[in-house]
């Protein structure tokens, strides 16, 4: 895994409900993520008191969208299910992400 050791838990509890979707329990339609996102990282952060950002040097909170690559392949069930997936993050035009 590519993620910050930050992010255990929202890796968590994001492979909770892939597993729930996986095993027909819903469907997933969308799959959004929210955060903040640097040209030329492959990650999406979260950010600290007093709007700093955790850029991976202060707590490493965070997601790395290779790991959610990682976790279709864990889930294909879940995944496949997915009809649009949404970035909230400023840059993340250039996540080098291919349909």
């Amino acid at each position: 895994m590519h993620s910050g050791g930050g992010a255990a838990n929202e890796l968590l509890q994001l492979i909770s409900v892939l597993n729930r979707a996986e095993m027909g329990e819903f469907e997933i339609s969308s799959f959004v993520l929210s955060g903040h996102h640097y040209s030329g990282t492959s990650y999406i952060f979260g950010e600290l008191e007093g709007h700093v950002y955790d850029d991976n040097r202060a707590t490493g909170d965070t997601l790395d969208v290779r790991d959610i690559e990682l976790l279709s392949k864990v889930f294909p069930v879940a995944f496949s299910q997915v009809d649009s997936m949404m970035f909230s993050a400023c840059n993340t035009h250039d996540l080098g992400i291919q349909d």
